[in-house]
C-alpha cells in the first residue's frame, strides 16, 4: 500500500513537472514584448472600493504611462473610507484624470462587476484595460500590453502580475496560486484551444478590445460571479476569439493582501468559486493536491520517498527562479504552506454553505 502510494505520487508529480517545464519555457513575459509608442485609444479603468491605502500609488503609476492616447478612469465604488477624497485630491493634480462616483450594485450584481460595468460604459477607448488598485505599473506596461495585443492579433490578453509578499501569511499562501496555475494548466493550450475549459485570467490587469467586450455582454454577462475575470474569458472562448495570458514579471506588480486576516478572507472568497462551487470536484482536487504535495513529506522514513519529495522541491525551485518567488518560504516551508492553504479552502466551503462570506463590507 505504501509503495503503491509512492508510485502514484511520483507518476503524478512527473506529469505536473512536465507541465511546469512546458510553462516555464513557453509563457510569454510582458517585459520582453515590443512597446507600442502609439496606436488605438486606450481607456485604463480602475474600480476602487475602500482603497485609501492603495489609490494614490495606483493612480500615479497609471498616469505615468508612456502610451498615447490613454485616458485613465477611476470609479469610487461607494467607499466608506477616504478613497473618494483621495481621488478628488489626485484629480486636482492630474486634471485629465476621469473620476466617476459609482452607484450601489443593483439586485443580482456583485460589487466589482458592477463597478467595471459602469467604467466600461463611460470609457471611449478602442481597447479597455481593467486594473486593480493594488497593482503598480512600470511606465511601459500599457505600451507593452497594447503592443502584444496588436502583434499577436488578440482580442483579449491578461497579465499575471509579479506578486509582492511581505508578511509570512502572504509568503506562505500567495505563491500557491503560482503552483496551481503553472502546474495544472498548460499555457500553450490557453493560446491554441477554443475550449472554455482552458480559460485563465487575472482581473488585476486585463486588456480587451471594446468591440469584443460589448459583443460578449461585458461584465453584465458575469454580473453575479465572484471570479468575474475567468468567467469573462469563458464568454470570449465561447465566441472563438483569440486570447492569451502572459507573465507580468518586471512590468506589472501587485500586493494583494497585507496581513493574515486579509489572506484568509481574500482566498476564502475565491477558492471554492474557482471550482464553480462544485463540491465533489473541489474536494477531489484538494485530496489530490494533499496526496501529491504534502503526504510525501510524511513518508520520508520510506526508502523511495525521496523521489516525490525531490520532484516537489524541483518543481518549486523552477517556479521560484522563473517567477521570482522567495525561495525560503516557497520551498523550505512548503508543507506548512499546503496546510495553510488547505485550511483556507475548507473555510471557503464553509463561507459558501453558511452564507457568511464578506469582502470589503459586502456579502459574497
Amino acid at each position: 500500500m505504501e509503495l503503491a502510494l509512492l508510485v502514484f505520487q511520483t507518476v503524478a508529480l512527473l506529469v505536473i513537472f512536465t507541465v511546469v517545464v512546458v510553462n516555464v519555457f513557453s509563457v510569454r513575459q510582458l517585459a520582453r514584448q515590443p512597446a507600442s509608442i502609439g496606436g488605438p485609444p486606450v481607456s485604463l479603468l480602475i474600480p476602487a472600493r475602500n482603497e485609501a491605502r492603495n489609490i494614490e500609488a495606483a493612480v500615479m503609476s497609471a498616469m505615468n504611462q508612456t502610451y498615447v492616447p490613454l485616458d485613465v478612469w477611476v470609479l469610487d465604488d461607494v467607499s466608506d473610507d477616504e478613497t473618494p477624497l483621495l481621488i478628488e485630491s489626485l484629480k486636482k493634480r492630474f486634471p485629465h484624470l476621469n473620476f466617476l462616483r459609482g452607484r450601489q450594485p443593483p439586485l443580482g450584481w456583485l460589487g466589482k462587476p458592477y463597478a467595471c460595468h459602469q467604467l466600461a460604459e463611460a470609457a471611449k477607448g478602442e481597447i479597455l484595460i481593467f486594473m486593480d488598485c493594488d497593482v503598480r505599473l512600470a511606465p511601459e506596461a500599457v505600451a507593452r500590453t497594447v503592443g502584444y495585443l496588436q502583434q499577436e492579433r488578440l482580442e483579449f490578453v491578461s497579465v499575471f502580475p509579479h506578486q509582492d509578499t511581505v508578511s509570512w501569511s502572504e509568503k506562505l499562501v500567495v505563491p500557491l496560486v503560482s503552483l496551481i496555475l503553472y502546474g495544472f494548466l498548460p499555457f500553450p493550450w490557453i493560446r491554441r484551444s477554443m475550449s472554455p475549459a482552458f480559460s485563465a485570467a487575472s482581473g488585476q490587469w486585463m486588456a480587451i478590445r471594446a468591440g469584443t467586450y460589448r459583443v460578449v455582454g461585458g461584465h453584465g454577462a458575469v454580473k453575479n460571479k465572484v471570479l468575474e475575470d475567468i468567467e469573462l474569458t469563458r464568454c470570449i472562448r465561447t465566441l472563438g476569439r483569440p486570447m492569451d495570458v502572459v507573465s507580468g514579471v518586471d512590468t506589472v506588480f501587485c500586493r494583494m493582501y497585507r496581513n493574515t486576516r486579509e489572506v484568509i478572507e481574500g482566498f476564502s472568497k475565491n477558492a471554492f468559486a474557482s471550482a464553480q462551487y462544485h463540491l465533489l470536484n473541489f474536494l477531489g482536487f484538494l485530496a489530490f493536491f494533499v496526496t501529491v504535495f504534502l503526504l510525501p513529506f510524511g513518508l520520508l522514513y520510506a526508502p523511495l520517498a525521496w523521489l516525490p519529495v525531490s520532484l516537489v522541491v524541483l518543481i518549486k525551485l523552477m517556479l521560484a527562479v522563473r517567477f521570482r518567488h522567495e525561495p525560503v518560504s516557497f520551498i523550505l516551508l512548503h508543507p506548512l504552506s499546503v496546510l495553510f492553504g488547505l485550511i483556507i479552502a475548507v473555510n471557503s466551503i464553509r463561507w459558501y454553505y453558511a452564507g457568511c462570506g464578506h469582502w470589503k463590507g459586502r456579502p459574497v
